[in-house]
């Protein structure tokens, strides 16, 4: 396996799988500043972009590979190569779904910036204003939405494995009503970390959905498609959880795990985090419609989800110092200065499926790249895929 050109970001347990990787090295500048040249919309060339990503699925060893880059005006070229399982020769698709992970977080954000909009809460809404009478620890009721979104709230990464853990894989209720239970077990309880100090939390980002669900007065979930997948066209995007997967119809993206990259069936136990992390990483979504999310926040222009432009661009602001120098966290974006001007990025993991995006506002360029394994190989496929995205005449 080809070591990674970017050092480790954090670690949280297997449990919900979730790494991402720091991104500046000398090699990858290098790459970024050979790119700073006029950009033109010159055509994708055939099949080039496909053979390539096959390329990276044979040398990086990983069953699929879909990749798109992003302009302005929406896709500048997309492809995808490989196999929906490994071992078959079931080919996969640019129309297949996929797991967002984490990358699901700033879906999050951007439905709290709706909700901000809407008057409906503020970004220094604490969570005592919340649930005035409901019992909180003294330590963690001051916490604001926006700490909650910035993982400076200082809650743990994640449940430890144990019963508590494992009882949310059972979905036995509605995904709202296991997030006031797991609301219940977390906050009545001490911080675990410092807050103010950034420290990656799924558990920050379940009590977050919580306040919206609260506030918005309807499930999250029902929220998010009225509020940013319906207005944006995204009619292949939805939450899934392991219990709904069973019921979905073929053709399926099967993922990959961790260790030994063997196929996870969808609809088995550990194929998806549970319905209670919807906020933090359950949607999956095409390349079509991942691209009109991120096209839209590239462009910065408010509508048809949010109703000012100022609420959108406080979303790529990073507010929370990462510990990296030049580096700093945000609305699920993490935030750098690039060559391209301002930079944001952020990767998922549910274990099986892997997803990483870099947007551009400043340049007017994105690019996505998804893999189906949670194995180390993930990002360095990713990575290279993005780098051929980059490297393509089309993206400049």
């Amino acid at each position: 396996m080809t070591r990674s050109r970017f050092r480790p970001l954090f670690t949280t347990p297997k449990t919900v799988a979730e790494a991402c990787h720091a991104i500046v090295t000398a090699r990858w500048w290098c790459l970024l500043l050979s790119l700073i040249a006029p950009m033109s919309a010159a055509p994708a060339a055939g099949g080039e972009l496909e053979d390539q990503l096959a390329a990276i699925c044979k040398s990086q060893d990983v069953p699929g590979i879909i990749a798109a880059s992003i302009g302005p005006d929406g896709v500048i070229e997309s492809a995808a190569a490989g196999v929906r399982k490994r071992g078959s020769n079931d080919a996969i698709a640019t129309d297949d779904q996929f797991s967002l992970g984490s990358n699901s977080k700033s879906f999050t954000a951007t439905l709290a910036g709706v909700l901000v909009d809407d008057d409906a809460i503020k970004w220094s809404t604490t969570i005592s204003e919340v649930w005035p009478a409901q019992q909180i620890h003294s330590g963690i009721k001051n916490v604001t939405l926006e700490q909650l979104l910035a993982h400076t709230g200082g809650f743990q990464p994640d449940l430890p494995n144990g019963a508590e853990w494992s009882s949310f894989f059972a979905e036995k209720s509605k995904p709202e009503q296991e997030r006031v239970r797991m609301c219940r077990l977390i906050l009545s309880k001490p911080p675990k970390g410092t807050i103010g100090k950034h420290a990656y939390s799924n558990l920050g980002y379940v009590v977050a959905v919580a306040m919206l669900e609260e506030r918005g007065k309807k499930p999250f979930e029902q929220l998010m498609k009225e509020r940013v997948f319906d207005p944006l066209g995204m009619t292949n995007t939805e939450f899934y959880s392991a219990k709904k997967l069973k019921l979905a119809k073929e053709p399926l993206l099967w993922g990959h795990g961790l260790d030994k990259g063997a196929p996870v069936k969808p609809g088995e136990l550990g194929s998806e985090n549970p319905a209670v992390y919807a906020g933090c990483g359950t949607i999956r979504s095409t390349i079509g419609d991942w691209a009109k999310y991120i096209g839209w926040h590239m462009n910065e222009s408010a509508g048809p989800v949010l109703k000012s432009d100022e609420t959108l661009r406080r979303l790529h602001v990073g507010v929370a110092d990462r510990g990296v120098a030049g580096q700093s966290y945000g609305f699920g974006w993490i935030n750098f200065k690039s060559p391209f001007g301002r930079t944001l990025q952020h990767n998922g993991n549910n274990t099986n499926q892997y997803s990483l995006v870099w947007m551009m506002p400043d340049a007017k360029r994105a690019t996505l790249v998804i893999t189906n394994t949670g194995q180390k190989q993930a990002f360095t496929a990713c990575d290279a895929g993005t780098e051929v995205l980059m490297k393509s005449p089309a993206f400049r």
